[in-house]
């Protein structure tokens, strides 16, 4: 069967007189095969001068819902544990793109940290970059702990964090999946 080239995949440029060229369809094919051969490699370039290799998303294995007392709350008047009346909370989906997960955490003066962010999986850990660097989920013996060393996570930052609280080093223990039904008002 010949292969047909259509009048669209034909690409033009122009002259400098302003009058246009017809690039030759396999000039057209030629560029195409280069960039999804780049594309194939696996590789891209996060613009810091260095490449990453992208490993297989399936190589983490926790997605879930995981909820545990908020062991960092504290009232604001008098500075009491309020962990009986809070839940952390921790959901992790799988979805097209990598992972979506969600986050909530009551900490010091009842401060909360919260965010929905679209995460992607390298190695053993899910990775979220932002401007303002890196968060990181990995599994640390028993449990999932989130990484965000150098991060603020303030208004002055990344925003998803009250004054008090901080989302580097909180940790979700995999006890603690409750797939079938955990919200962060158990």
């Amino acid at each position: 069967m010949p292969l047909s080239i259509g009048r669209s995949m034909l690409r033009y440029r122009r002259r400098p007189d302003g009058r246009r060229l017809k690039m030759q369809p396999i000039t057209s094919f030629s560029v195409s095969i280069l960039l999804m051969s780049i594309l194939a490699t696996g590789e891209t370039n996060d613009f810091s001068g260095e490449y990453i290799h992208i490993e297989n998303i399936s190589t983490f294995h926790w997605p879930g819902q995981y909820a545990k007392k908020s062991e960092l709350c504290t009232f604001p008047n008098n500075g009491e544990s309020c962990l009986e009346q809070f839940r952390d909370f921790l959901k992790i989906e799988s979805v097209r793109q990598g992972f979506l997960v969600e986050l909530h955490s009551t900490q010091a003066d009842q401060h909360v940290c919260s965010f929905l962010f679209r995460m992607d999986s390298v190695g053993e850990a899910l990775i979220h970059k932002t401007q303002f660097g890196s968060v990181l989920i990995q599994r640390n013996g028993n449990f999932l702990e989130i990484s965000s060393k150098g991060v603020d996570p303030t208004a002055l930052g990344m925003g998803v964090c009250g004054a008090r609280a901080d989302i580097d080093g909180l940790r979700f223990p995999l006890s603690g999946n409750c797939n079938d039904g955990c919200s962060k008002n158990d």
